[in-house]
């Protein structure tokens, strides 16, 4: 006898197929509060998911289950694509995109620089995104 521990939202034909299987199951269906902080489990999982890919067509299917667990969450949220495709849209049009494939590693602002106090002010309030580095 064998049990693995879970602790996330299964597909439901994958349960459907298992439960077929006549596998036994400590499980419990979400609701409210509990189903939306499932599917944002799901979708940091599956997300991390697409940094081990090896190929294109992983990358895909990777891609494809993320995709999956948006839906999910819309629903369960009752906000449409169209929304979020819209909000995109804003976003970039706002701030950019990423055809410029620029990772940057640091930043370095000065106090006295009346030009950089905004972003200081940005970067300190969100230490746990931007922690401080050494000079």
């Amino acid at each position: 006898m064998y049990k693995f521990r879970m602790d996330k939202l299964f597909r439901d034909k994958i349960l459907k197929d298992m439960q077929e299987c006549e596998v036994h199951f400590d499980l419990e269906t979400l609701d409210g509060d509990k189903y939306i902080m499932a599917l944002k489990d799901k979708l940091v999982e599956e997300a991390n998911e697409v940094l081990v890919v090896a190929d294109d067509d992983e990358l895909v299917e990777e891609l494809a289950d993320v995709m999956e667990v948006i839906y999910a969450l819309l629903a369960a949220k009752d906000i449409t694509m169209d929304k979020i495709l819209q909000y995109a849209k804003n976003k970039k049009n706002k701030k950019g995109g990423f055809e410029g494939r620029n990772k940057v590693y640091s930043i370095k602002l000065n106090e006295k620089d009346s030009n950089h106090k905004k972003w200081i002010k940005y970067f300190i309030n969100k230490p746990e995104k931007y922690p401080m580095a050494k000079l």
